[in-house]
């Protein structure tokens, strides 16, 4: 089986060749098809087995960017977790500069990540939002004071 078999949008078939993916490891063959179904499921693997993209594969591929908003929250239990999911989120972005990825996690730029989560992300990448707490209070605040919030 090679990633061309699961009929991928076209940007995202051209980052898995940029990054050198051809065959899908044994974890994506059996999850990504009941991933994409949009069927719920927890699974456990060893490191380096391909978990990352089992998930974020499915995501793009589902990604519609007629929306405006954010479609995907990816929480992780670390900051280095949720940064190094970001990286490999952003390998998309080259094929298709409309994909709008942002990673918020706490210790870091305040402003920065309230500036980024104004531009309404397709997708974030995060720690928990306990971690992240101005931000989730930032939400709390928009939710309010226009009924819809901005997430």
């Amino acid at each position: 089986m090679k990633f061309t078999d699961f009929n991928f949008k076209d940007y995202i078939n051209q980052t898995l060749e940029n990054i050198k993916f051809e065959k899908p490891t044994e974890v994506q063959q059996k999850l990504i098809p009941i991933v994409l179904s949009g069927r719920d499921l927890v699974g456990e693997s060893k490191t380096g087995s391909g978990k990352t993209h089992t998930f974020l594969l499915p995501i793009f591929q589902k990604l519609d960017k007629t929306i405006d908003g954010v479609q995907a929250v990816i929480t992780a239990p670390s900051r280095e977790l949720a940064t190094q999911i970001y990286n490999a989120a952003q390998e998309f972005t080259k094929f298709d500069d409309s994909i709008r990825i942002s990673n918020f996690v706490g210790g870091t730029d305040k402003n920065r990540q309230i500036h980024l989560l104004f531009q309404l992300p397709n997708c974030s990448c995060q720690t928990r939002l306990c971690d992240v707490k101005p931000l989730s209070r930032l939400c709390d605040c928009s939710r309010r004071s226009d009924g819809d919030g901005i997430l």
